[in-house]
């Protein structure tokens, strides 16, 4: 049975990793790396409890064991098991060393709770002790996965997705933050180790030390999942401010070139108009230059200076491109926001609307933009034509899928907290074949 507890450590040790690792990148011929690593570190794990069984077996022959003897192994054991496991994700994963140590750390956490489970289930209830038990009975073993299977399910829920999703940057964001992971663990592993060999002498003191165990195990998760979720959001806050400066900057540069253009081409139109009195160029001719000149020349005026920079730039891309902007606006109404917040709200918007219609057809390439005041309410709206897949939405945004490259990034992100800085709310939804980007502020000025 000692053999069988080092291979079952192993065994649920290699499930954790798959659960915490799957989406890492994976290294040339990863499937027989796999296969590799699996038999040969399950087939260390029954050495090592092969060769524990009879360092022990010869101690009590010849009566140098004693019951410290079994928690110093245990201990050893489970240190050697833990560091075999470290080398099989980095032979089978092409990640950063760092990277691949914070999902070991997890997964042998989650390793640690799946099997002080087991143990404390067999001190309550003695019938469901499967390891020392004997026989081997469908209620022990049903009860010892059942704890496993729970367990990891419940850890897999609660945290795995998260770390997965945020353990670049959390691995990445500082050497002491896993040097405390790995003191953790350590600590966890020892007191289950040292307190393993009283288990049956002092069962409540097991049973207290072994919640205190599961404790330190959680807590190595939690600490890996906030500190995931704050590098994570720390990143994007980052992100989200750095595209609103180039926004601001884009700003700047594409109003001072409308300006110029558009002063450039009242001028030019009223040469041409001199020219063609005199009768000195083609009057045809003229007529075309006078038309496609009068493209810079068309303004869009709302009423608000910010606005209409975006709508000039953005009608003039879509003018190039068969897209038709419709624009109903009283650009008077935004007058309590910030140009940067004006800008940044609209040419997101605009841009992600732009962004998908250019992979349809253009007959389909339809746009239209409304910001109309509903009482002591300005509302915002901004719809394309959308045909691609059912987008899936979390918390409340839609998320990239293959395909459907539109509507990904910091974006719609942007959008919403510029909304909810004036107080507002976001809306975003297909309907009707349409993507809809809706939001209602109320017009009273910034949140502090």
């Amino acid at each position: 049975m000692l053999t069988f507890m080092r291979f079952a450590i192993m065994f649920w040790l290699l499930v954790a990793d798959a659960l915490f690792m799957y989406g890492y990148r994976r290294r040339r011929h990863f499937i027989l790396r796999v296969l590799g690593s699996v038999a040969v570190s399950l087939g260390v794990s029954v050495l090592i409890g092969w060769t524990t069984y009879q360092i022990m077996w010869q101690m009590y022959q010849a009566g140098t064991y004693s019951k410290f003897i079994y928690p110093i192994i245990n201990l050893i054991v489970h240190y050697i098991l833990f560091g075999l496991n470290i080398a099989v994700t980095f032979l089978c994963f092409d990640e950063r060393p760092g990277i691949i140590l914070f999902g070991n750390v997890a997964a042998y956490a989650m390793q640690n709770i799946g099997t002080l489970m087991t143990n404390i289930c067999g001190l309550v209830w003695p019938a469901t002790k499967f390891i020392s038990q004997d026989p081997v009975t469908l209620l022990n073993f049903s009860v010892w996965f059942g704890c496993y299977a729970v367990t990891y399910i419940i850890v897999y829920l609660i945290f795995a997705k998260s770390i997965r999703e945020t353990v670049e940057i959390s691995a990445a964001n500082s050497r002491t933050t896993i040097a405390l992971f790995l003191a953790i663990v350590i600590v966890a592993v020892s007191i289950r180790s040292l307190n393993s060999g009283y288990a049956n002498e002092n069962p409540v003191s097991f049973i207290l030390m072994s919640i205190c165990d599961i404790v330190c195990c959680f807590t190595v998760l939690l600490a890996q999942f906030l500190i995931g979720r704050s590098a994570a959001q720390k990143r994007e806050n980052d992100a989200i401010l750095h595209m609103n400066e180039l926004k601001l900057k884009q700003y700047e540069f594409t109003k001072e070139n409308i300006d110029i253009i558009n002063l450039k081409c009242h001028d030019l139109k009223h040469q041409l108009l001199e020219l063609k009195n005199h009768k000195q160029i083609d009057g045809g001719y003229i007529a075309k230059l006078t038309e496609s000149i009068s493209f810079y020349d068309s303004v869009v005026q709302t009423g608000c200076e910010a606005l209409d920079t975006v709508l000039t730039d953005k009608n003039m891309y879509c003018s190039k491109n068969q897209i038709q902007l419709s624009v109903i606006a009283d650009g008077e109404k935004l007058g309590f926001m910030d140009v940067p917040d004006v800008y940044s709200l609209f040419g997101n918007a605009l841009d992600n609307a732009i962004e998908y219609v250019m992979t349809l057809q253009p007959e389909k390439r339809v746009i239209k933009l409304s910001v109309t005041a509903v009482g002591n309410l300005l509302s915002v709206s901004v719809r394309n034509y959308y045909e691609g897949e059912p987008l899936r939405f979390v918390n409340g945004l839609p998320q990239t899928t293959k395909g459907d490259n539109g509507y990904h990034g910091f974006g719609v992100k942007s959008i919403r907290k510029i909304v909810e800085r004036y107080g507002g709310s976001l809306s975003v939804m297909v309907r009707d074949n349409q993507f809809i980007v809706s939001a209602l502020l109320p017009q009273k000025g910034k949140k502090d």
